[in-house]
């Protein structure tokens, strides 16, 4: 059968993307961000070696949430650190995951419910540090018609710029996309009759800006319209091309946030 879609982690041997020298490649379309208050929830994954393999989003000061096809490819998180080979000292050690228990791997190269939680094995420090969890959306924020179809989100990822390229990002990037409809994905020749209410669609129909490789597990933000505060609706799962834009998809963080908080609590 052919396989529509790609899951977004980069580890060596898993995907057609690898390594190399370079350290000025980006999100495609993505632009660097200048400072870690912009996304002082951002975390990076690493495997043993110390190479980035996902990325994550702090939500407590002890637990990461991330792609649940991430979850057994590292073994550490960076966090409080713009660069995906920060600081030894911002390095912390993950001791406990939990994968969602509807997750599932389709024939057809998606998933349902692709939500994975680790626990690191020591408390973020959040004073005087700019690291600041975020907020999770729950289904009376989307009930509330709060992220809309139209809407702009943004998302910030270490990920390749193109299926081509050899090595991830070294500074985290974002990109500023529409929330997409489902319906319209679900209608799509690609993606027809595959998309459901776990999943969320963003991304840029021109192919202009897309998330690629090494983005899986990131967290897609909105701003809440009335407090602005910063609100993740979406763990980014897989795309429908190579890098290439069009409906990229999200884990709908609304639908598993009973799971989280019964979790994290």
């Amino acid at each position: 059968m052919r396989r529509f879609s790609f899951f977004l982690f980069l580890v060596f041997g898993l995907n057609e993307a690898s390594f190399a020298s370079s350290r000025d490649l980006t999100l495609v379309g993505g632009v660097a961000l200048t400072d870690y208050s912009q996304a002082p929830y951002a975390v990076s994954f690493h495997d043993k070696t110390g190479a980035f393999v996902c990325g994550g989003s702090l939500i407590s000061d002890h637990w990461v949430l991330t792609a649940g096809h991430c979850l057994g490819h590292f073994t550490h998180a960076t966090v409080g650190s713009l660069q995906n080979e920060g600081d030894p000292a911002a390095q912390i050690f993950s001791t406990q995951d939990f994968i969602n228990p509807k997750y599932e791997i389709l024939d057809w190269g998606g998933a349902h419910f692709d939500f994975g939680l680790v626990k690191l094995d020591h408390d973020v420090n959040l004073k005087d540090t700019g690291v600041q969890p975020i907020r999770l959306a729950d289904p009376d924020f989307e009930k509330a018609g709060k992220a809309p179809v139209g809407s702009l989100v943004s998302i910030f990822a270490w990920g390749l710029p193109g299926s081509g390229a050899e090595s991830a990002s070294l500074i985290l990037e974002s990109i500023s996309i529409p929330i997409l409809s489902n319906l319209d994905a679900d209608r799509s020749e690609i993606l027809s009759g595959k998309i459901e209410d776990n999943m969320l669609i963003a991304g840029d129909l021109t192919g202009k800006r897309a998330i690629c490789y090494g983005d899986s597990g990131s967290p897609l933000v909105a701003i809440e319209p009335m407090s602005g505060e910063r609100v993740q609706v979406g763990v980014a799962s897989f795309g429908s091309s190579a890098c290439g834009g069009g409906y990229d998809v999200y884990a709908r963080v609304s639908t598993a946030y009973v799971w989280i908080q019964s979790i994290i609590k």
